[in-house]
């Protein structure tokens, strides 16, 4: 008995119906290739099989730069008024314009040309298939919805005008290799959707008693926050020669040039040296302004500016010296302080602009 040759017609089908049943689940990419084959099949009659699928996030520029005014390039329209793209390049157009004038696809490469608003027409279809697909395998997932509801819009006529026709920033681009008719010729396909913000109707709700729940506990943790003063640079000689209640004058501009920072973070302020109703105190100042702008907060707390006070500043203790062996100068590190209400309590005037050397322990 001999064999009978399977029809490739039905082939097809059942390859459609099969791989319309594994949709489900899929991921865009895998979704796409479906839609695309079922969609080419639909409109143009035409056996295609998706050779490869790419999926990257591309600046609005990337895209247009990697198309060529021989691409047929059409506007696609969602949700909001957003505005993505299809671009078809020069043999998959020959190939879909084949099918339907002469009913068969040539294997001698397209001679690449400038597309016009009848190629346009005759693929419209198509993309509108391909899009419906898309929105449909794709609804039951939520996090796939920046891919749906999409439709053809118009051709851009003017490759120069695609840029102007893009107004998103970044943009979600699938690139798609395509072996149409039996490997008769080999086109690509372009389709890029707009990045952009989730939907408020798609946002997850937010529970405000949990959030506040959660929340409470951090806000008791204890914050340290340093505040440092200046950096002094001396002599190596003397340097070496200081000892435990040595006395160092400060620069008079350490009062307007106070930092305070916290460890391992990026948390920092510059701020003035003063007190306020009797205790050492500082003023934060923002951070983009620097000096002479002062913090938004209406602090109803008199505050006296050390630059009033004069000549007055806090006594701090040396954390370290740094002695250099190049003979000519050592580095003090950073002198750091913290000031409290208690050790503060009863100070009518601040301590004389030196700094006190201690013991360390």
């Amino acid at each position: 008995m001999s064999e009978q040759t399977p029809d490739p017609i039905l082939r097809r089908k059942a390859a459609l119906v099969r791989q319309a049943q594994d949709a489900k689940g899929m991921t865009p990419g895998k979704t796409l290739s479906v839609a695309l084959v079922q969609s080419i099949d639909q409109i143009f009659s035409m056996p295609v099989l998706v050779q490869d699928v790419g999926h990257q996030l591309l600046a609005a520029r990337d895209l247009v730069s990697g198309l060529v005014s021989s691409h047929l390039l059409l506007l696609i329209d969602g949700p909001g008024s957003c505005r993505g793209l299809v671009a078809l390049d020069p043999q998959g157009l020959a190939a879909f314009i084949e099918i339907l004038t002469v009913g068969q696809v040539s294997k001698r490469p397209a001679e690449p040309r400038v597309p016009t608003q009848t190629d346009a027409a005759l693929v419209a279809p198509m993309v509108d298939l391909l899009l419906a697909e898309l929105s449909q395998s794709l609804k039951p997932a939520m996090e796939n919805w920046w891919i749906r509801d999409f439709k053809y819009h118009e051709r851009v006529e003017d490759y120069l005008d695609l840029g102007a026709a893009l107004p998103a920033e970044y943009f979600q681009v699938f690139k798609v290799k395509l072996d149409l008719a039996d490997n008769a010729k080999c086109a690509s396909l372009v389709l890029a959707f707009p990045e952009r913000g989730t939907p408020a109707e798609l946002m997850p709700s937010v529970n405000i008693m949990e959030v506040t729940k959660t929340a409470t506990p951090w806000l008791d943790v204890a914050a340290e926050l340093n505040v440092f003063l200046t950096q002094l640079t001396l002599p190596l000689e003397r340097a070496e020669k200081l000892a435990v209640g040595d006395l160092l004058p400060l620069p008079q501009a350490i009062m307007e040039q106070v930092t305070v920072c916290a460890n391992k973070t990026d948390f920092k302020f510059s701020a003035h040296l003063g007190q306020s109703q009797g205790m050492r105190a500082i003023r934060l100042l923002w951070p983009s302004s620097g000096q002479g702008h002062e913090s938004g907060r209406d602090v109803e707390t008199e505050f006296e500016d050390t630059k009033i006070l004069g000549d007055h500043t806090a006594t701090s203790a040396v954390l370290g010296a740094q002695i250099c062996h190049t003979r000519e100068i050592a580095t003090l590190p950073d002198v750091a302080t913290t000031f409290s209400g208690d050790d503060a309590a009863g100070d009518e005037v601040l301590q004389p602009p030196v700094l006190g050397l201690s013991e360390a322990h």
